[in-house]
């Protein structure tokens, strides 16, 4: 019998895009991360080799394509987020359509301009953020409208599950408990 050759599926395979400064943006920097996932096709991970406060001085990219952003990956990590996003009055984080699937785990997100967190896709997940609250977990540092904003669009999505204390926790959720303050931030 001879041989012969089949063609294979094509195959993508998780890219990880590490951020590994706090600057608002170039190389290294989570805007800078969140542009080369948005330009991957498929999954991908934004994991984090530093801890601090990123300071932005202008909006972040809405999110477009599926992506894990890790704040579990931060240096020194043991439960609560060690990576605070300071939107200093710019727009919040926004999960556009075509980001469906995608997940926010261990971050602090303060400062924005309305919502803290978008979600214009289905199927988020939302895990140990700190929402409206600075990483310590109590400090009160505001957005100017809703902590998390679902919009008609948004179905399907898990708001506010904690994360366990281990790092690279994100596959592992425990009992429902959600830091966002409702309203205003």
């Amino acid at each position: 019998m001879p041989l012969r050759a089949e063609a294979l599926e094509p195959r993508a395979l998780l890219a990880t895009f590490t951020v590994s400064n706090l600057l608002n943006a170039g190389a290294g920097s989570l805007r800078a991360a969140i542009n080369q996932a948005n330009a991957n096709p498929g999954a991908d991970e934004i994991a984090f080799a530093v801890a601090g406060t990123v300071p932005l001085s202008t909006a972040l990219p809405a999110i477009t394509d599926t992506v894990s952003i890790d704040g579990s990956t931060a240096t020194g990590f043991v439960g609560s987020p060690r990576i605070t996003v300071n939107f200093c009055g710019q727009t919040g984080l926004r999960f556009a359509p075509g980001s469906d699937g995608s997940s926010l785990t261990s971050l602090a997100l303060v400062r924005a301009s309305g919502a803290g967190v978008t979600l214009d896709a289905s199927g988020i997940t939302l895990a140990g953020n700190s929402i409206g609250v600075l990483a310590n977990g109590t400090t009160a540092a505001a957005n100017s409208g809703a902590g998390v904003l679902v919009t008609a669009r948004g179905s399907a999505n898990q708001i506010g599950l904690e994360t366990t204390t281990s790092p690279r926790a994100s596959p592992r959720r425990q009992a429902a408990r959600c830091r966002s303050r409702a309203g205003r931030g």
